[in-house]
């Protein structure tokens, strides 16, 4: 039934957080304000959205993170128009390097045909104390507290994505208090928190303590096996 059903949400690794931490939370507003997105080549992802959004706004830089190899993203380059402050990137092993630069994680996934599940680049984004955007359903709505640790906007809205970002970028303060809410944020998603979860969740399950286990039933004797007369 679905009463009986519970949600635990991933978690981070010891080994991320440790790197997360070791970036300062802001003060001010960065400068260069870098918007980092990382999502498959699809436009579905948002990419489309992605470029009027950096076309829309050259004051700041943008990075795209692809999902895909270093030849699809070339190809993706020869038959589009990219604007001057974007800069793409093929998959990788390593988000670190774009984080430690970016100012603000978005996620532009179009709500009416893709619902995110979870989203774990922006809850990397958070633990780093990045302020994110990300579509008002699915699951990177339950990771973000809008508007606390960022901001609850579909992708195609480009005036409410302008006016997110301009304030992040030109409201210092405001944006030091995001940055320091996302990455207490990230801390409700650590795992010692995934381990609680499962732990809670499995504990109807488990015997109540102080009473003994189920007996075991007996073995049962094996039965030899009748074995017909050698006849000489």
């Amino acid at each position: 039934p679905v009463a009986n059903q519970q949600v635990i949400h991933n978690s981070l690794s010891p080994s991320f957080i440790a790197e997360a931490n070791r970036a300062s939370l802001p003060y001010t507003s960065p400068r260069p304000f870098v918007v980092l997105m990382a999502c498959s080549l699809r436009d579905y992802k948002g990419v489309p959205e992605f470029f009027v959004l950096a076309r829309s706004l050259p004051e700041m830089a943008f990075e795209l993170v692809l999902n895909a190899p270093p030849a699809a993203v070339t190809d993706y380059l020869a038959r589009h128009s990219v604007p001057n402050n974007l800069r793409l990137f093929p998959a990788t092993a390593d988000m670190h390097p774009h984080y430690h630069r970016a100012a603000v994680v978005v996620n532009l996934s179009r709500p009416d045909e893709w619902v995110e599940t979870f989203g774990m680049t922006v809850l990397e984004g958070l633990a780093y104390g990045r302020p994110v955007i990300v579509p008002p359903v699915g699951g990177v709505a339950e990771v973000n507290v809008h508007p606390h640790t960022g901001f609850a906007i579909d992708g195609r809205d480009l005036g409410a994505l302008q006016h997110a970002l301009r304030l992040l970028h030109r409201n210092s303060p405001f944006y030091a208090r995001m940055a320091a809410a996302a990455r207490q944020r990230a801390a409700a998603f650590g795992p010692e928190r995934f381990a609680e979860q499962v732990l809670a969740a499995l504990r109807p399950l488990l015997p109540a303590p102080g009473l003994p286990a189920a007996p075991r039933a007996a073995p049962q004797p094996a039965l030899a096996k009748h074995r017909e007369p050698v006849v000489a």
